[in-house]
Order: structure tokens, then C-alpha cells, then sequence
């Protein structure tokens, strides 16, 4: 079985020079990221800090995102940095209704990775089939595919360890972290995003991986974890209230050209949600959270709901 898999290996070598005229495409878009903008700060404003009394779980981040002189609209600039993340401004008369807590801190609040992507190791990988796939397994290593949105025969097969993938799906929302690709004889890495994880329950070990390649030039569809904060007071809870959240993520149509604009070089890694002066009766929806330009809900999402309260029974 080793033999069969060291055969493997060895044609990924063969595969070498076919895969670097894939990386070639990829010099430039990655360029086109990493090239620097000149940084204009933004600001928490003098109330948002005053009111900003309890400890963040975010003090370490500080970040500050570039908006160049008239090189983006001007309501790009619409928002503010803090130490919990970034919020934006409210576009319409009903998220200005919901856009802050009664004690005047930002309800809705995105966080962004740090400016290091998730760097992963891997070699390429052909066939497919259940023998094949277990006897990847048992090298140590997980088959795994990276996706082309837009095309979805450059399909790319490849295999990673599995202790590096374990640790990826440790880390907190592991569909929103953005990998950098690094496939063994590729000139550049490729940016992605997992899009499906298969897990064997029982083993409790990954079993397959699918990424999403991310086009710097076009438009994507990116999935962002949602995380209620502020549950210890709030209101509808302590009043007995139920808490539900049927919606723990919401989809977004993700425009990098705009994102880098404006400095944000990254898709958003999650959504906090602040519940604390909610009551009873009270339900936020998706169409309440102010975007930047360069997010839009996908399809239906705007209707979903994110959190609400109903009475106990009993």
C-alpha cells in the first residue's frame, strides 16, 4: 500500500510543469492583493470610546483601513475603527432604528483577520475513488480539492496533512479564514476559503476538504459566521425570555476590487451581534445590519433572521 502511495507522490512531481502554467496565472492577481495603499486612519469617534467602559475581547486589534482621495466614492469612508472591530454606518431609516445599543455602542460589529493569512502546505494529488482517498489517509495526509467558481473544470486535486488542517478547523469560524494555497510546484499560492468540510463524527477527524479559489477581480459568494454577544444582561433573557438564533451565518456577495479600495484586504473573518437592551417581541433580521459597499446579501438573506425571543412554556 505504501508503494501505491509513493507512486502517487511521484506522479504529482510528473504533474509539476502542467500545474506551474497554473500558477502563472495567478502572479499577478496575488500581486495585485499584496500591493501596498497609502493608509489614512480612521477613528472610533470621542463618545464610542467613552462608552466603551468593559474590557473588549478584541484589545488587541488595531487596525487601520486606507479610504484614498478620490479614488472610491465617498460613502466608502462611512466607518469607524474600535477595539471590538469595525461598524459602519446605517444606509437606511430602519437599520438607523437598530444601528446602536442603549448604551450607545455599535450593535453590529465585523471583525477582520489579522493581515497573515492561513498559510497551508500541500502537494497535488490525482484519481479519485475510496481505496485511493484511504490510502492518502494512512500517509498522514487528507485529499482535498480547491474549486474555480467561475470555471469549475480547473478543479484542482490536491492533498494536505491532516494535522494541518485539524489545526485550521480548530481555529474559530473556520469557513471565513482565508488559506494561501501552497501546492508544491506552483509558482504563487492560491487564495481560498473552505467551503465544504466532511467530518467523520465518530472518529472525530476530517475526512475531505473543499476550498473555493477567490478571484481578485470578480465577485464571490463568501459565508460569515454570526455571534450573539451580551447575553450575561440581556433584557429579554433576564425577563425569562427564550433566545433563539436561526440564522448562525449569512452569505455574501464579496467584492474585492471595491474591499481593497478601501483597505480591507480580507473577507470578514465573523459578525458580533450585540442583544444586550433587546426584549421580548424583539427580532433582528439580516436587512438591519449596516454593509460597506463591498458586501451584499446573497439571495434571501436579508430576510433571515439572526435573533429573536420566545416565551418559555411551562
Amino acid at each position: 500500500m505504501l508503494s501505491r502511495v509513493s507512486r502517487l507522490l511521484s506522479c504529482s512531481r510528473a504533474l509539476t510543469r502542467a500545474s506551474s502554467v497554473a500558477g502563472l496565472r495567478l502572479g499577478a492577481a496575488v500581486a495585485a492583493i499584496d500591493k501596498p495603499l497609502q493608509p489614512v486612519a480612521a477613528a472610533f469617534s470621542t463618545e464610542a470610546k467613552a462608552a466603551s467602559s468593559s474590557p473588549s475581547p478584541f484589545d488587541a486589534f488595531s487596525q487601520t483601513f486606507p479610504t484614498p482621495a478620490g479614488t472610491v466614492p465617498t460613502n466608502l469612508s462611512k466607518s469607524a475603527v474600535g477595539s471590538g472591530g469595525v461598524y459602519f454606518e446605517p444606509n437606511t431609516s430602519v437599520q438607523k432604528t437598530m444601528a446602536f445599543t442603549d448604551r450607545n455602542e455599535p450593535r453590529f460589529v465585523f471583525r477582520f483577520p489579522p493581515k497573515e493569512p492561513y498559510v497551508l502546505n500541500a502537494i497535488l494529488r490525482e484519481g479519485t475513488g475510496k481505496i485511493l482517498a484511504q490510502d492518502i489517509r494512512e500517509e498522514g495526509y487528507i485529499p482535498c480539492a480547491v474549486v474555480n467558481p467561475n470555471d469549475t473544470s480547473k478543479t484542482i486535486l490536491f492533498a494536505a496533512e491532516a494535522v494541518e488542517l485539524e489545526r485550521l478547523y480548530r481555529e474559530q469560524a473556520p469557513h471565513s479564514i482565508e488559506v494561501h494555497l501552497n501546492i508544491k510546484g506552483f509558482l504563487e499560492p492560491i487564495r481560498c476559503v473552505a467551503k465544504n468540510w466532511t467530518r467523520d463524527l465518530l472518529a472525530n477527524k476530517t475526512t475531505h476538504v473543499q476550498f473555493m479559489e477567490l478571484d481578485p477581480t470578480r465577485e464571490s459568494v463568501v459565508r460569515v459566521p454570526v455571534f450573539l454577544t451580551g447575553r450575561e444582561d440581556c433584557i429579554g433573557i433576564k425577563k425569562g425570555g427564550l433566545l433563539l438564533q436561526p440564522s448562525p451565518h449569512l452569505d455574501f456577495t464579496y467584492n474585492p476590487v471595491i474591499a481593497r479600495q478601501m483597505g480591507y484586504s480580507r473577507v470578514p473573518r465573523y459578525l458580533l451581534v450585540d442583544i444586550v437592551d433587546l426584549n421580548i417581541g424583539q427580532t433582528v433580521h439580516a436587512y438591519h445590519v449596516p454593509l460597506p459597499p463591498f458586501l451584499k446579501l446573497h439571495g434571501t438573506n436579508k430576510r433571515k433572521v439572526l435573533s429573536t425571543f420566545t416565551k418559555r412554556t411551562g
